[in-house]
């Protein structure tokens, strides 16, 4: 028998209209919590490039905890200065995966972003920019937030990753190190391969700092200790 599943549709805080399906929350049921390379433990390894600073750092990503079926994450970023000024240290970030549950209109006023700067960084990932731009942008012109449904399906999977402290050591302050800023990630799961974008507005000034991250993962099975940077 065919039929068309029931839906229902409610408003967040904001009062945009959200749709909500019976598949979609079905499908919860079905999602693994980890994948190959989604799991505590994996590696990713490459580096963070700053055109405007033309400047070069090398980056480890070393997953902590990962829990698909709630569309969340956490991880240890480390990295390292490959310029003449010298540094490295230690973050712990928190990560959202674009789902039912978080939408591609980040809407955290603490997060300093709006849908203008979201669809700007998103539309950096070809991928995204080919098949889901005009959906999210349909979607936001009709009052309506795009819902992404089934993102483990596909070959790509958007995250936000947002930093949070200093690791070990959450007391711990830096000069010039801030929090304020996040990451837009594209993964390809298909070969475990990660791009992102930092975002960082800086409200005196009105700037956009951006960075590009390039990540692989490496192939240890999620098995191995944390990988030192050199």
């Amino acid at each position: 028998m065919h039929g068309e599943s029931e839906s229902s549709s409610s408003r967040n805080s904001s009062g945009t209209k959200v749709n909500i399906s019976s598949e979609a929350l079905s499908y919860d049921q079905t999602i693994p919590r980890t994948t190959s390379f989604l799991k505590p433990g994996s590696t990713f390894c490459g580096f963070q490039l700053n055109s405007k600073f033309k400047s070069r750092s090398k980056v480890t990503i070393e997953l902590v905890d990962v829990d698909l079926t709630k569309s969340t994450l956490a991880g240890l970023l480390t990295i390292k200065s490959l310029s003449s000024i010298d540094y490295k240290f230690t973050t712990y970030f928190v990560g959202e995966i674009i789902s039912e549950k978080y939408n591609f209109l980040t809407r955290k006023p603490d997060w300093v972003s709006n849908d203008a700067i979201d669809v700007h960084h998103w539309s950096k990932f070809p991928s995204w920019r080919r098949d889901l731009k005009a959906k999210v942008e349909a979607e936001t012109h009709n009052n309506s937030l795009y819902v992404h449904r089934r993102f483990l399906d596909e070959n790509y999977v958007y995250m936000r990753w947002k930093e949070l402290f200093l690791f070990p050591d959450p007391d711990q302050v830096l000069e010039n190190c801030s929090f304020d800023g996040f990451y837009y990630i594209c993964f390809n799961q298909t070969i475990g391969v990660i791009t992102g974008y930092y975002f960082y507005l800086q409200p005196d000034l009105n700037i956009q700092c951006n960075s590009k991250l390039e990540l692989a993962h490496i192939p240890d099975g999620g098995m191995s200790e944390s990988f030192e940077l050199l």
